[in-house]
């Protein structure tokens, strides 16, 4: 059996744990937060890795979906998903052409929106089973880091990694009316000529967290599975980051925010909050995860 590879021995050890929702960044208690982490995805040697995305809360999000290899963490793909309120969004990463050869591929079977439109998309490919998928992007790996990090395949390092997702605003207003409905067209229609095309924070407001996420990894032929999880963040930044698919903005993993980012972290040591002001956001983050780690 090839065991899928992990992100981060302290990412992936922060499982199960939480911090203290004092101040600044922190691991979300009772797993709702205004970030999440999913340390391991596989669609290698059988694996499919099945993930969803819950809205815990009554307000509309706009949120920023990032998947990432393992080896160096480079951006494979990328979109925005826009949840209505107390929805669950779910999306499964596998192996569309199922001969190991090929980059891994993302598909849905929910009709909650996304930008681009992935569920309604005629201009995918489509699987046995009538579903539209994109397949992972390998063109960020070719960026040099190559030799150093001896990359065989380019398709094979997008089999496994992490995902991040990144709770980037509350939509209201009649932004909120097209995730109600479910318009996906006029919503990726903002985004071309509408509203968003002009200003990205219309109708929205600062994001209240209270999202939730759960990992399954499947492997069909070896009747194997396991579940986790993600890692939940709360506290990382106080105004709208709501930005257009394809910037991988906001990101925990490259520490990259616009306004209102918290440079603050606290964690519980020997039973107190103990609360550290960093230089740079990526500084806090890292905080909360390595004294899991510990």
């Amino acid at each position: 059996m090839t065991t899928p590879r992990v992100l981060h021995l302290g990412v992936a050890l922060a499982l199960g744990l939480s911090g203290l929702a004092e101040a600044g960044v922190n691991l979300a208690e009772n797993g709702h937060g205004q970030a999440l982490l999913y340390p391991i995805f596989s669609a290698d040697d059988g694996w499919s890795s099945l993930f969803s995305v819950t809205n815990t809360t009554n307000q509309r999000k706009a949120i920023k979906v990032i998947v990432r290899e393992a080896r160096v963490g480079q951006e494979v793909l990328n979109f925005n998903l826009y949840l209505d309120a107390r929805d669950t969004w779910t999306g499964s990463i596998y192996d569309a052409e199922g001969d190991n050869s090929g980059p891994a591929s993302l598909t849905t079977w929910d009709s909650s929106c996304t930008v681009p439109d992935i569920y309604n998309s005629n201009n995918l490919p489509v699987g046995p089973a009538g579903n539209s998928y994109v397949e992972f992007r390998t063109f960020e790996l070719d960026d040099g880091r190559e030799q150093a990090f001896d990359f065989q395949n380019f398709d094979t390092e997008t089999r496994s990694g992490f995902i991040e997702v990144v709770d980037m605003a509350n939509v209201v207003g009649d932004s909120a009316e097209l995730i109600d409905d479910a318009e996906c067209l006029s919503l990726n229609n903002s985004w071309v000529s509408g509203p968003w095309s002009l200003d990205p924070l219309t109708d929205t407001s600062a994001s209240n967290g209270g999202l939730v996420g759960q990992m399954t990894l499947i492997n069909a032929a070896s009747a194997q599975a396991m579940s986790a999880s993600a890692v939940a963040i709360d506290g990382l930044f106080s105004q709208p980051q709501h930005t257009s698919p394809g910037i991988a903005v906001p990101s925990l993993a490259v520490g990259a925010f616009l306004e209102g980012a918290q440079t603050t972290s606290t964690v519980m040591y020997e039973n107190e909050a103990l609360t550290t002001t960093w230089d740079q956001p990526i500084d806090a983050i890292n905080a909360v995860l390595s004294h899991a780690s510990l």
